[in-house]
């Protein structure tokens, strides 16, 4: 792999420049400025506007531009980057112009937020800016802090409602930045103040609350409002456990930490607080090639935005911590971004894999546009001046170890070199999970995944009844109960009522390489299910894997692409699948084959918005039924248990198969277990208990001749060959 520099990141912002002409407005009645993407007042449209702006600034004031590689001159390049600026400046509150939905932007929650993340591009392009420009520019952030300072209320708690980590961020970003760059504005001591509420109640924890450190005059827990993460650094934003947003969170430290570097200034101690303990929690969450392992899910568009963020995070722990591993990181994702840049023939960065979108909101699809136009400047500017950041990747990086869990997002992870198994109930399409080899990022989605799936004919909405979990040393067993409900049915007089119960165990075993996956489903009332799918395994088959999966079952080979134009529904006859030599699936019981389901297009969405796409899928399951049938009530609609294995190729998972090495041991009406070996041979007992009363279990058939050891309740030791299992959870018994 090449050296990083700033020139790495200059030639994919060339590459853009084509690709970004195609959405320039510039207004009938002023060719003095002009803006990128729609040019509404609205928030997003109005940083669209300001990232490419920022993008373009760096471009033409960078000393690596080639010229020849774009159709712009470097003078035609500043002078669209200035009146991309100016669009901004005079289209504020403070301005005389309006935007083109005829209104002004300004003074709303995210608003310092579009300021933010441009503020690079403003110091690329400063020197070149006039004095009306520069007026125009102190107007506006001493305006947005005064708003801050007058009118915004700091709030902080884990709960959704008042979980406000990264816009107490970026506020008091704003109100230092104010202070920085306008040393003599009149509410100076005022914004200094603010600024360190804002900080102390950005990446805050309970603990906080108790904490005598002084800071800026007062105690930490005098300053301390509520925490916005859990005792272990989980976020709770947007309601789900969000990996993205504990990025974004460093992500606007890293933009006001080398704007003020830049201007000689050194921050104050709360800029940075719990800054590197959030980075090493978010280590854990992050593929070697740079992609996030949000195990929690992405309600968003994937590869895209919060994903982009962490290139200013990368940075940022670079040149505060010296954390080269963070350069594995940033190189592996620019690599992925240069990948999806070569197959779009227009110069864009999304167009092929986002053309759906693009078609039918232009607003959301210039967005992330300019998101990735956006950090890839921050990696041109900061490289530009900040040639001590590291460059050559680290021989001492290694793949992350990591056994954690978060009792509040009932969330467990379990990392190793053989494999990455996590479940997450409070997941942004909950709940999920994950099973992958450390190395195949390509392979990892989370929109219901492993969770299996009940489709009604409008949007079938989950709801977390009960969970609970157990971790022991290189495993975990994560257990509950969900319900289904049907939101916003169709017909007038419908009402939302639940439709199904549905029992899930996932574990993970101590090999590091097996998991096991029991569901089980049962109507409430009468419901019409076009779809159900057991397991659904949702298997990424689109650009990052060059659009080709190998498959291999009982009933031989077949290379899927993706994105296949009609929907497909593949019986395999087999009970077992290897994917790509490095993932395998085999039924344990229920349907006797697999099958994998292939939708005719992209179904990886933005959550509730099904028109708005971002990745193809196949899904591998192991119920599938297509039937359109209407399904009565008290029917069990999903009956199974799956083992999968990572690291293991073909020929080895027919000879697993052959072995049959795991087995149903019949226990009642609702009552599931499962016994078998992991890969080393060690024999294992799986105990569910899916009814809604405590059962006790006779272990008889395996107690007369094994000693049972818990690894899920220790404490507890076997009495008189049975045991006790409460409601929707499970035991893991290890068979001595």
């Amino acid at each position: 792999m090449q050296k990083l520099s700033s020139n790495s990141y200059v030639r994919v912002l060339e590459n853009w420049v084509e690709g970004a002409a195609k959405y320039f407005y510039t207004p009938a009645d002023s060719s003095e400025i002009m803006c990128y993407g729609t040019g509404e007042s609205h928030h997003w449209a109005v940083q669209t506007n300001m990232n490419a702006f920022a993008a373009f600034a760096v471009l033409a004031t960078s000393p690596d531009l080639d010229e020849s590689a774009i159709d712009m001159s470097r003078s035609k390049l500043l002078d669209v980057s200035l009146k991309m600026l100016r669009y901004s400046l005079r289209t504020h509150h403070c301005g005389e112009r309006f935007c083109s939905n005829n209104r002004q932007w300004g003074h709303s929650w995210i608003s310092v937020l579009a300021l933010e993340r441009m503020m690079h591009g403003f110091d690329a392009v400063e020197e070149f800016l006039d004095e009306a420009d520069k007026l125009a520019m102190r107007r506006i952030l001493e305006s947005e802090s005064n708003n801050i300072l007058d009118h915004y209320e700091i709030v902080a708690g884990i709960e959704y409602s008042i979980n406000k980590p990264e816009s107490n961020i970026w506020n008091g970003a704003m109100l230092l930045r104010t202070t920085a760059y306008y040393p003599d504005t009149p509410r100076k001591d005022e914004y200094l103040q603010k600024a360190t509420a804002f900080f102390i109640n950005g990446i805050s924890i309970p603990s906080d609350n108790a904490t005598t450190k002084i800071i800026n005059g007062k105690m930490i827990k005098e300053w301390h409002i509520g925490p916005n993460f859990t005792k272990n650094l989980s976020l709770n934003h947007h309601d789900y456990m969000n990996v993205g947003y504990m990025v974004i969170c460093l992500s606007n430290i890293a933009m006001l930490h080398f704007s003020l570097k830049t201007r000689g200034i050194a921050p104050p101690d709360e800029v940075y607080f719990h800054a590197q303990e959030l980075w090493e929690a978010i280590k854990q969450f992050i593929f070697s090639d740079g992609r996030l392992l949000r195990i929690g899910g992405d309600t968003r568009a994937r590869y895209c935005y919060c994903q982009d963020y962490a290139v200013p995070m990368w940075l940022f722990v670079m040149d505060k911590y010296g954390d080269e591993d963070a350069l594995q990181y940033e190189a592996g994702w620019l690599q992925q971004v240069t990948r999806e840049t070569a197959v779009n023939a227009d110069g864009s960065f999304l167009s092929t894999r986002l053309a759906a979108m693009a078609q039918v909101n232009p607003f959301y699809y210039t967005r992330l546009e300019g998101d990735r136009a956006v950090t890839m400047s921050y990696g041109a500017y900061w490289r530009r001046l900040y040639e001590s950041l590291p460059q050559q990747i680290s021989s001492n990086f290694k793949e992350a170890k990591v056994l954690w869990q978060d009792e509040f997002h009932g969330a467990t992870l379990a990392r190793d070199t053989n494999q990455i198994a996590s479940w997450v109930w409070k997941a942004g399409q909950r709940p999920t999970g994950l099973c992958v080899p450390p190395n195949r990022s390509d392979m990892a989605e989370w929109q219901h995944n492993l969770s299996g799936e009940l489709v009604t004919s409008n949007i079938a909405v989950p709801s977390i009844i009960s969970d609970g979990h157990d971790i022991f040393a290189g495993g975990f067993v994560n257990y509950g109960c969900l319900h289904w409900t049907e939101r916003s049915p169709l017909g007038e007089g419908e009402t939302e009522d639940v439709f199904a119960q549905h029992g899930i165990v996932f574990a993970a075993l101590p090999d590091n390489k097996t998991v096991i996956c029991l569901q089980y489903a049962e109507t409430s009332r009468r419901i019409y299910l076009p779809y159900i799918k057991g397991l659904g395994l949702k298997m990424p088959n689109d650009l990052f894997n060059n659009f080709k999966r190998k498959y291999v079952s009982a009933g031989g080979t077949v290379e899927l692409a993706g994105c296949p134009d009609k929907e497909e529904i593949i019986k395999l006859k087999s009970s077992w699948l290897n994917i790509d030599d490095c993932l395998a699936v085999f039924t344990i019981y229920g349907d006797e084959q697999l099958t994998i389901y292939r939708p005719a297009e992209r179904q990886i969405n933005i959550k509730d918005k099904p028109t708005l796409t971002s990745l193809y899928a196949d899904e591998i399951c192991s119920v599938f039924k297509a039937d359109k049938n209407i399904e009565p009530s008290n029917k069990i609609v999903i009956d199974t248990a799956v083992m999968l294995m990572t690291g293991i190729d073909a020929v080895a998972s027919k000879k697993i198969s052959e072995q049959q090495c795991w087995q149903i041991i019949a226990m009642g009406a609702e009552i599931r277990a499962v016994s078998g070996r992991d890969a080393n041979g060690q024999e294992y007992l799986l105990i569910a208990n899916f009814t809604q009363a405590t059962k006790r279990v006779d272990l008889t058939l395996f107690s007369a001749t094994h000693q049972l050891v818990s690894l899920t309740s220790p404490e507890k030791p076997i009495q008189d060959n049975e045991l006790s299992i409460e409601p929707f959870t499970a035991h893991l018994l290890k068979i001595m």
